[in-house]
This record gives C-alpha cells, structure tokens and sequence, in this order.
C-alpha cells in the first residue's frame, strides 16, 4: 500500500472510530427519528384536506415529536395518551367557550380546570397537553370552534400515527447497547472493589470505615444502573420487530448482566463483614489466613479482568487456599468462624457465578 494509500486508510479508521459511539448512542438514534417524523407529519398535514388545514400542519410535527421514544411499546401507548389529553382539553374549552369568550378570567380558570385534569393517572408524560389543548381551542378556535377544534385533534393525532410508524421501521431499539455499556460499568466497579479489598487485606494498617463504606455504595449505584437498563431492554422487547433477531444477544448480555449482579452482591456482602474484621478491631483475618483472603480476591478480579482457563485455574486455587486456611484456622469465638466462613462462601460463589454465567464460550462451565 502506497503513502497515501496508507494515510487515508488511518483517517477512515479514525474516522469511524470517532462516528461508531454516536452512531450507536441512542440519544442519536431519537434525534434522528424525532427529525424524520416531525418532517412526515408536517407534508402529510400541510395536504391533509380541506386545504385551510394546512395552516395548521405545526401540530402534527408537535404530535409526531411527542411520542418518540426508546421503546416501540411505550410509543403506542404515549400516542393513546396524549390523544386522550387532547380530547380532554379540547372538551373542556369548548364547554366553556358556550357560556364566555376569552378574556384575562377565563385564561386562568381554564388553564386551572385543565391542570386539575392533567393530573388523571393514565395520562402520565403527556398530562401537559390537556391545559395546552385547552388554552389553544380557547384562545385561537373563534366562535364557532369547530373548524379549529378539527385541525388541532386531526393534525395532532396525524402525526402521532407518524411518529408511531417511524419508530416502528426506522431501526426499533432494542436497547442492547446500553446494557452492554452498564455491564461494562460494573463489570470495571466490580474489579475495583475486588482490587481494594485486596489492598485493604495486604496493607499493615487497618482501613477506615469511610473507605468501605464508600465501596459498597459505588457498588450500589451500578447495580441499580444494570437493573434500570435490564428492565428496559425487557420493555423494548414488546412490539420490537427485530426482538427475535436478537433472541440470543440478548440472553447472552442478560445472563452477564445477573452475573455480575450477583458477584457485586456478594463483593458487597465482604466489604460490610471487612468493616466488622477492620474497623473494630475484631481480629479474625490475620498472618496467613489475612493474605490468602487478600491473594483469593485478587485473583478473583484477574479473573473477570482477563477471563481464561489460566486465570480461573488460578483463582480456583486461591479460593481453595482460603476456604482451607478457614477450615485450619483455630478461632477464639463462634463469631469469629462464622464471619470468615462468609468471606469465604463469598469468594467460593463468585467463582461459582463466573462459571454460570460469564464464563466464555468453549470455556469451563
């Protein structure tokens, strides 16, 4: 390959290096839809018949914008409720529009009547259209307000009909990549803790309580961030055309998901008995049986930093160092077993949970 030959295949690379993380990201992929829907609806409405229609073609965009979202399924069901907020709205200023006419009194009772009709459940996101639609037919609709009253629901409703079919064919998430990216999140937490409770078990000093404390509420925020994007890969399911495609991308990514899940858990479980070993002094973990804790851990994180046979036969062989170092181990009280017995049966199950569910392929199970 000549120079420039060269040259410009470095600039390609960078330059999808640069563009596949956007292109990827979601908040793109909404940004798009939200553009090419608003942009359906506003020529569909601008030659929606009668042609005075037209004028009002703004509101299908506004309806096409509104239901947009990272779910096919909850697309549907914001485009029942905001054509449910805007019947009710438009229902309300009509009524009133048969017994007074705009002025500074009715401006704020029927922005105060749709607000408090804003607040019925079902409505949920959209609420905010029932004092929009009200204040709209009131305000612009004239005497009678039929005629406006048809193209606001009309042009309304036309583009949320859109938005829904946009978000339907144009590439439906499945959210995946955000899962991935939460599993990679703890996965990073994860090895950290592991790394510092290592650390903790290998230095002279005992830590602080800060220090721990600090670990398992780290720990805790990931952990809810992988609930959170898990559920939502469940929702995107419904309705999702490309659900089946990605049947098994998304078992794989579900199964690391619960994995690690369960290993922050269990992370988690050591860092709060540590406080009691550290902290207050109670001293269990101490000479050999303090550093076979310490190694056992460590190679616990080199094992999901660098999963492979050489990696978890070494772990395997730490825990196993640790769980005889218990068994060996002559303690003063009851307590004292029982607390490193959970250090323990915790380092025995995540390798256990590796083994289940994060093992790679061709690998030990």
């Amino acid at each position: 390959m000549s120079a420039s030959g060269a040259r410009e295949e470095s600039v390609r690379r960078a330059g999808r290096r640069f563009l596949r993380p956007i292109l990827l990201d979601r908040r793109f992929a909404l940004a798009v839809k939200a553009g090419v829907a608003a942009a359906l609806a506003w020529k569909l409405g601008d030659i929606l018949p009668p042609d005075w229609m037209a004028e009002y073609a703004y509101y299908a965009a506004m309806g096409a914008m509104s239901v947009i979202y990272p779910v096919v399924g909850d697309s549907f069901k914001e485009a029942m409720r905001a054509t449910a907020a805007i019947l009710i709205g438009t229902v309300l200023a009509s009524l009133m529009q048969w017994f007074t006419w705009p002025n500074t009194f009715t401006v704020g009772l029927i922005v105060l009547l749709a607000a408090l009709a804003s607040n019925l459940r079902f409505l949920g996101a959209q609420r905010s259209w029932v004092p929009m639609a009200a204040l709209f037919v009131l305000v612009f609709s004239g005497d009678p307000p039929r005629d406006y009253v048809l193209a606001y629901t009309s042009q309304v409703v036309l583009g949320a009909a859109v938005g829904l079919g946009v978000n339907y064919a144009l590439v439906p998430s499945l959210n995946l990549t955000s899962l991935g990216a939460a599993i990679d999140n703890l996965r990073e937490e994860v090895i950290r803790q592991l790394r510092q409770i290592q650390q903790v078990l290998e230095a002279e000093a005992a830590a602080d309580d800060g220090t721990l404390a600090q670990a398992v509420e780290a720990l805790e925020l990931d952990r809810d961030a992988l609930r959170d994007s898990l559920e939502e890969v469940r929702r995107s399911q419904r309705g999702n055309p490309r659900a089946r495609r990605y049947l098994e991308s998304r078992q794989r990514l579900r199964r690391h998901a619960e994995g690690l899940g369960r290993i922050a858990f269990l992370v988690q479980d050591v860092g709060v008995v540590l406080r009691e070993f550290e902290v207050d002094r109670y001293h269990v973990l101490e000479g050999q049986l303090r550093e076979r804790t310490g190694r056992a851990f460590g190679a616990i994180a080199d094992l999901l930093e660098q999963p492979a046979d050489e990696t978890r036969e070494a772990a395997e062989q730490a825990v196993l160092a640790l769980m005889d170092g218990i068994e060996e181990r002559t303690f003063e009280d009851r307590q004292g077993r029982y607390l490193a017995g959970v250090v323990g049966v915790s380092a025995q199950r995540c390798l256990q949970t590796f083994g289940t569910h994060l093992a790679p392929p061709g690998g030990r199970q």
